[in-house]
């Protein structure tokens, strides 16, 4: 689920474990698209309902910050429990995103 506001784009998961392949790959595909066809200023991954994601996953929202930041979009992961932002913290990527509450 996705909404636009302000010249943002928040992307909700729903899922609490997001780690099926087909699934990983709608969600590039979608989330892409829309960075593609959109200009925002901030692309917020809301992960308020999810308590475990895929290292598959990483990778996709890896790929996301990298088309947004060609376009000058800044990724903020949102509500990311302590299981997402150790993945995070071991892989040393927390320090290319931003994590809010």
């Amino acid at each position: 689920q996705h909404n636009i506001d302000e010249n943002k784009l928040t992307v909700i998961f729903q899922d609490s474990k997001i780690m099926d392949d087909s699934l990983i790959v709608k969600i590039g595909e979608e989330v892409l698209s829309l960075i593609d066809m959109q200009s925002f200023s901030e692309c917020i991954l809301d992960f308020s309902h999810v308590e475990y994601i895929s290292s598959s996953m990483i990778g996709k929202i890896i790929s996301i910050n990298k088309k947004s930041k060609e376009k000058n979009i800044k990724v903020i992961l949102k509500s990311a429990n302590e299981n997402i932002k150790e993945i995070f913290q071991i892989t040393k990527l927390e320090k290319f995103f931003t994590f809010i509450d």
